[in-house]
């Protein structure tokens, strides 16, 4: 079951501002709707304050104040955690038990990464639901 991307909420955390802008362009553009953060911290903030259900967060993995790895272990803690890809340009020989997308990247394959993650979820809500 392929999900209606109109309905999903992807939350892009990396403290390079046009690398933000770039991907939130480009998901926006795909489909879906996208919140945006500088690092770990804000995207928290973002989370609390807006109370959008965010189905899946891109995070850089070095960033000031909260990193990647701190982030994803706070997310880890929420009732409904969202799914997570990592993304850097200086990790890409390190194995990861999340996604990981290597810096610089195409932003079709950014697309896609986004929509592989988020179908695999629906169908997994969707089977336990059943």
């Amino acid at each position: 079951m392929k999900p209606d991307v109109h309905t999903l909420t992807v939350l892009v955390v990396d403290d390079d501002d046009g690398v933000r802008r770039i991907m939130a362009r480009q998901l926006e553009q795909a489909g879906y709707h996208v919140l945006t953060a500088d690092n770990g911290v804000e995207a928290l903030t973002v989370l609390e304050q807006t109370g959008i259900d965010v189905h899946l967060v891109l995070c850089d993995l070095l960033m000031p104040k909260l990193d990647g790895y701190q982030l994803a272990d706070r997310l880890e803690s929420l009732p409904n955690f969202p799914e997570i890809i990592f993304m850097s340009a200086f990790r890409s020989d390190l194995e990861f038990d999340r996604p990981m997308l290597t810096k610089p990247f195409k932003l079709d394959d950014l697309t896609a990464a986004v929509q592989r993650v988020l179908e695999k979820r629906t169908r997994f809500l969707s089977w336990d639901q059943a």
